[in-house]
């Protein structure tokens, strides 16, 4: 559930993109996500924060630091407001991408030392995007393989 919104992009937008990041990890696994609509009840909360908003790791502004999530259990996903979100390239911080990563760690996966993984600890601007096979395999490891129903 998307608990506050970035006012630079609009709710409509944001809603758009943080489900299609969900969609991405739910192509690659067992999981299935669905958003309702109280706060109280939802696995995963996602809300964009400024500065020390009462975590232990506080944003830093513009730049470096983007998001964070917690582990499995917690559910806390965060975005820094601070930054110029949109979708696609510079000037742009890509939310799409970074949604995808923190979710990532919100399902339980660690980083990766490898450059294409979306995992991977820094940000790559890519033409477009796509798991990377360890991603797929990480993720699978967890929740299972898709399941296709006819």
């Amino acid at each position: 559930r998307i608990g506050t919104f970035t006012k630079k992009m609009g709710e409509k937008l944001i809603r758009k993109i943080i489900r299609n990041a969900f969609m991405a990890w739910q192509g690659q696994c067992g999981l299935r996500f669905s958003e309702i609509r109280r706060m109280k009840k939802a696995d995963l909360k996602i809300n964009f924060y400024k500065k020390d908003h009462g975590d232990g790791m506080p944003f830093d502004g513009r730049g470096l630091s983007l998001g964070h999530a917690f582990f499995p259990k917690d559910g806390r996903i965060h975005f820094d407001l601070d930054e110029n979100w949109g979708f696609g390239r510079y000037p742009y911080t890509d939310l799409f991408r970074v949604a995808v990563h923190e979710i990532g760690h919100s399902l339980g996966l660690k980083h990766t030392e490898l450059p294409g993984s979306i995992m991977f600890p820094n940000l790559i601007e890519w033409d477009y995007f796509r798991f990377h096979t360890l991603d797929i395999k990480l993720i699978q490891y967890l929740y299972g393989i898709k399941i296709f129903w006819f």
